[in-house]
């Protein structure tokens, strides 16, 4: 019998970094044989360990890998999400929920998928919940044609966006909770 030689690859850690938006932090690690195996593989990072802000540890930034040079992996944003149990939390009885889901166009050509969810306060009538989405919808139309993806993805961490967008919802009807649901950007 001929002895055959076993070959082991060797295994080396690949550093994963997420975009320059966000400073270049280090997302992870992953200990693969070929580090090129790992463009196009997806993962979940939690937001307050990424920017450092407790009060984010609901929400979750999925990032895909896009290109791998030596022992460092490039890291591209694709999805923002806040936890099912999170939102959960918010809901209550004798109040109405709306949850909407649109595509906005972006400055920068790209497009996104935003999901909001809305509470109300007490319940109310459907023209006031109509007046809501449509308001809602107006705002990023209007904040697309202004900002490309990452400056709406700043804002949202930054916490204007849902500032903004509360006053503005605020002179149709008075709202407890008004939230980015998730936001996925579309090919």
């Amino acid at each position: 019998m001929a002895e055959e030689e076993i070959k082991k690859k060797k295994k080396a850690w690949v550093k994963i970094v997420g975009p320059k938006d966000f400073k270049n932090n280090e997302l992870g690690e992953s200990y693969v044989n070929d580090p090129n195996s790992l463009v196009g593989k997806k993962l979940k990072v939690d937001l307050a360990a990424l920017i450092g802000d407790m009060r984010k540890q609901n929400t979750f930034i999925g990032f895909i890998i896009s290109e791998v040079s030596g022992n460092q992996a490039k890291a591209d944003f694709i999805s923002y999400n806040l936890s099912i149990a999170h939102i959960r939390r918010m809901i209550r009885a004798g109040k109405d929920k709306l949850e909407y889901s649109f595509v906005v166009n972006l400055k920068d050509n790209r497009k996104m998928r935003v999901k909001t969810l809305v509470l109300t306060k007490v319940k109310t009538k459907n023209s006031v919940l109509t007046a809501i989405r449509k308001g809602t919808n107006d705002y990023f139309t209007e904040f697309g044609k202004i900002g490309g993806f990452y400056e709406v993805i700043e804002k949202m961490i930054d916490g204007e966006l849902i500032k903004d967008l509360r006053a503005t919802l605020k002179k149709v009807y008075p709202l407890s909770v008004l939230e980015i649901k998730s936001v996925e950007l579309l090919k």
